[in-house]
């Protein structure tokens, strides 16, 4: 019994320890950059540093999902070649001699659960070229886009399938 809860209280305090240690190298790396990778002011930097560490801790709480690192940058890796494609896109309407424009809106049932994951596919929609996210009521959501050959629904269920790992609890 002792033991048991010996083991939960060091494994609460090695989880806080990580948790600090975490935003106190985000927090200096952030102060790094902004700095222009200079040293100089590094008072100034550690007192900044140490506050919004203490700071995060009130202002934003610990996540309630799991965040694991493989998603995240399978999901980085398509989002940077979907804006790469897009991109494309945009240069190529731009040089073509009349506008290229099917504007509509499009009703799509999300099949991703829980609020943040289907917020987050709205946001990340309307980062996608030619798209904006328009209203999201009872699992449907409303998207604008620029010309109908823009969206697919297989894009859209790819989408969706590499955001619900993100949001795993």
């Amino acid at each position: 019994m002792i033991a048991e809860k010996r083991k939960t209280f060091y494994g609460w305090k090695s989880a806080l320890a990580v948790r600090i240690v975490s935003r106190v190298l985000f927090l200096s790396l952030l102060w790094w950059i902004l700095t222009e990778k200079g040293f100089h002011l590094s008072l100034l930097g550690i007192v900044g540093v140490a506050s919004g560490a203490t700071l995060s801790f009130y202002l934003a709480p610990s996540p309630v999902w799991n965040w694991k690192v493989l998603p995240w940058l399978r999901f980085f890796l398509f989002f940077s070649w979907q804006s790469f494609l897009g991109g494309m896109d945009v240069a190529q309407r731009a040089l073509r001699a009349g506008p290229a424009v099917q504007p509509m809106v499009v009703r799509y049932l999300l099949g991703v659960r829980g609020e943040e994951s289907r917020v987050f596919f709205l946001l990340v929609v309307s980062l996608l070229p030619g798209t904006a996210a328009v209203d999201l009521r009872d699992g449907v959501a409303l998207i604008h886009v620029l010309d109908k050959s823009l969206l697919r629904e297989d894009l859209l269920k790819d989408l969706e399938n590499r955001i619900a790992p993100l949001f795993v609890p």
